[in-house]
């Protein structure tokens, strides 16, 4: 998937998420370019007292900024600061509109888009964004806006960095919709550049607020996903799932050098976000995976669950060569003697999504079964040989790596956090 297709995909979930926009928030063409003007360098609801001052004072029309005196216009305009230099451009603007286009807002609208751009781009106070807003919102040309939270999006999720100049976003922007039917393209960029506006106040500012936001793992399905574990098994069963989806699964580089976290939670969700925010911020950038699962035994109240890969160690328990071998003799000690028919069970795994520190999103996933007093099969690892489904009549570890990836907790998490995504 190219840059521009998952800035395409990013209209479509944003949209899903927030609805039609609607904008400009403006009720004439004129109103529009005002508040074009007013909203450089300021926050909306600057320009809003302003633009109420304005039709206060009757003002918020032609002839009405044509003829106040442009001292006065700095006082009303005020709450969207830069006053002194918002009024001359505004009114640099009138003049230019009076004499070059007839005071026409229709016949400037009527020229060529390079034309206008080139225009507008000659006046005071006027960047290539706030023109480009004039021609989308008040001209009805087809433009792309780019403005600074379209900037952090696409630096955040790698598709331009920060030292990309405008004309390369909007280039980006452009490609994204050039496959859309032409008499849809001016009303997708308009809601595109309302949509960005939305989730940048809500999640994209100066420092990311990424918890929720409609576009944290959207593009999760055209990057590398680091794994935060060097657990053989759990490479094994991700490396699967690589290839299922279509993805580029790999271990976190240089995760042996890395001092493990405590991992003392008391849930795995707990002990999953922890992982997965620790690690994240060793590659700056990436999107990293850590999930922590275990057994849940219902015969002794839910144990060993977080302490599942300890479990045997936690006691001292110490008979066999491996620490699998270990836990699966010991929970056997634990439930001798116990009935078939109270021997049920669990697998369950929670997986976890960071970026540079920050939690994404979680998901579940759970698998039940029961403890046999056998160990059955080779493959798998963990309780494998002794979790036991019905359905399937068989052990984890009598499945291959097919069936467990479609069977198992942990395959069901990732198919969850897909889900999510999608």
């Amino acid at each position: 998937m190219t840059e521009a297709q998952i800035l395409r995909n990013f209209h479509d979930q944003l949209a899903a998420a927030y609805g039609p926009q609607q904008w400009w928030p403006a009720q004439t063409r004129l109103e529009v370019i005002v508040g074009a003007y007013l909203t450089q360098n300021t926050g909306w609801r600057g320009v809003e007292r302003s633009i109420a001052n304005l039709l206060a004072r009757g003002v918020m029309n032609l002839e009405g900024l044509r003829v106040i005196a442009e001292e006065e216009l700095r006082i009303l305009i005020r709450p969207s600061g830069y006053m002194v230099r918002k009024a001359a451009a505004i009114k640099a603007f009138v003049a230019f509109l009076d004499q070059q286009h007839g005071s026409s807002l229709t016949r400037l609208a009527g020229q060529p888009t390079s034309v206008v751009r080139h225009q507008l781009l000659a006046l005071p106070g006027v960047g290539e964004e706030t023109a480009d807003a004039i021609l989308l919102y008040a001209l009805l040309h087809p433009v792309p806006v780019v403005d600074e939270y379209l900037r952090r999006i696409a630096e955040r999720h790698g598709l331009a960095g920060r030292d990309r100049k405008y004309a390369h976003v909007q280039q980006l922007v452009d490609t994204a919709f050039a496959h859309d039917p032409p008499e849809f393209r001016l009303q997708l960029l308009n809601e595109f550049h309302a949509l960005v506006v939305a989730v940048g106040k809500n999640h994209c500012g100066p420092k990311p607020r990424c918890e929720g936001c409609p576009l944290g793992l959207f593009s999760l399905m055209a990057r590398t996903l680091y794994i935060a574990s060097t657990n053989p098994g759990k490479l094994r069963d991700f490396a699967l799932a690589a290839a299922q989806e279509a993805m580029l699964i790999l271990p976190l580089p240089g995760l042996n050098a890395i001092e493990a976290p405590a991992e003392d939670g008391l849930t795995f969700a707990d002990n999953a976000r922890e992982k997965a925010i620790y690690y994240s911020r060793f590659l700056p950038g990436a999107m990293v995976l850590a999930d922590d699962s275990g057994l849940e035994v219902d015969f002794l109240k839910g144990a060993p669950s977080v302490r599942s890969a300890r479990y045997a160690a936690d006691a001292g328990f110490h008979t066999a060569s491996t620490a699998d071998a270990n836990n699966n003799l010991f929970l056997l000690q634990q439930l001798t003697g116990v009935a078939d028919d109270e021997r049920g069970a669990r697998y369950r795994c929670v997986l976890a999504a960071a970026q540079d520190g920050i939690s994404l999103q979680t998901a579940h996933g759970a698998v039940e079964g029961r403890i046999l007093t056998t160990p059955r099969g080779s493959g798998g690892f963990g309780y494998d040989p002794l979790f036991y489904l019905p359905g399937l009549n068989r052990t984890m570890a009598e499945m291959d790596d097919q069936a467990r990836w479609t069977h198992s907790h942990r395959g069901r998490a990732f198919r969850a956090l897909l889900e999510w995504v999608a």
